[in-house]
């Protein structure tokens, strides 16, 4: 095993995981989405409503990036930006109506991809991985 070969088998295991979460969600006629748009949507699943900064904080992305994803979720009518009560010039994402009713499908989706990968691993083995891969991100 080529100790190396790490981060080329990591991205293709990222590779085939969003190939295969793009063919289910043009499976279920969604247009639009992609797949890094399923880490600010399961954080408004969680959350109901957050503000840029704290969802840049919580998907660790820089604004801007995360700014083009959001735009995107708000053409699609997934999301909207809600002025905060308390100060006007600061906005909070929220799911529309269209974003809750997709719920379902992100679930189900999102099931069934770990399902797949995790396909013959005990939960230890499950545990173990993401402790490993963890350490990984905090040393870079």
């Amino acid at each position: 095993m080529d100790k190396k070969a790490v981060l080329a088998l990591i991205g293709r295991i990222h590779s085939k995981a969003n190939e295969y979460i793009t063919q289910e969600l043009e499976k279920r006629g969604i247009r639009g989405l992609v797949v890094s748009h399923g880490e600010i949507l399961v954080n408004l699943y969680r959350y109901q409503r957050l503000s840029m900064k704290e969802l840049a904080g919580k998907i660790d992305k820089r604004k801007n990036t995360l700014t083009v994803l959001v735009e995107k979720l708000i053409e699609f009518d997934y999301v909207e930006k809600t002025p905060s009560p308390e100060d006007g010039r600061f906005f909070y994402i929220t799911l529309t109506e269209k974003g809750r009713l997709f719920q379902k499908d992100f679930e189900e989706i999102s099931t069934n991809v770990y399902s797949l990968i995790y396909t013959g691993f005990s939960e230890a083995d499950q545990e173990k991985l993401m402790e490993l891969l963890e350490k990984m991100y905090k040393n870079l």
